[in-house]
């Protein structure tokens, strides 16, 4: 279901046949998926299995350190064995 439709489902019936706010969801479809998927790769900054720019931040906090050629792998690893 693209995220168009999904934002039709919000809304009653009669307002989607309206060819102003059709135009309005199909423009802002992509601005609403964009702005999910960004929420979704905060999120998994939040858990050191799923972290990638975070890691970082986990690093710093735990006082773990790393060298500049480890994989994400190996440094999700330290952090899960702290």
């Amino acid at each position: 279901m693209s995220k168009q439709d999904e934002m039709k489902n919000y809304l009653p019936p009669y307002f989607t046949e309206i060819y102003e706010v059709d135009h309005l969801l199909k423009t802002e479809a992509p601005e609403f998926e964009q702005l999910d998927e960004s929420i979704f790769d905060l999120m998994d900054q939040f858990f050191p299995l799923t972290a990638t720019w975070g890691l970082n931040r986990w690093e710093r906090m735990l006082k773990v350190q790393r060298e500049s050629d480890d994989s994400i792998e190996l440094r999700r690893a330290r952090l899960l064995n702290m």
